[in-house]
């Protein structure tokens, strides 16, 4: 698992990602930063999907903007806000 910690902007949360391969406890550990931060209930959602045929179809840089802006809008004083992305598709370097 990695976790990485994004910069807030303006008067929005702090923004997280963890990413996993696999059945590597993401889904625990994401329940619980989302309780002890008191993070919405949309934290730790797969947005990008949750299979290889439903990311292949998906615009990962819209997807996560359209998330944070709208979980801004719905939680601006939340702790935390973020997702799990789990690769179920290659990424190619470049």
């Amino acid at each position: 698992m990695l976790l990485a910690l994004l910069s807030s902007i303006g008067g929005c949360p702090p923004k997280m990602v963890l990413i996993s391969e696999g059945r590597s406890g993401s889904s625990a550990t994401l329940s619980a930063i989302q309780m002890l931060t008191h993070s919405p209930h949309s934290f730790g959602s797969e947005i990008l999907g949750s299979n290889a045929e439903q990311m292949a179809k998906s615009n990962p840089t819209s997807i996560m903007e359209a998330f944070y802006r709208h979980t801004c809008k719905e939680h601006p004083g939340a702790a935390l806000m973020g997702f799990k992305l789990k690769p179920y598709i290659d990424f190619e370097p470049g």
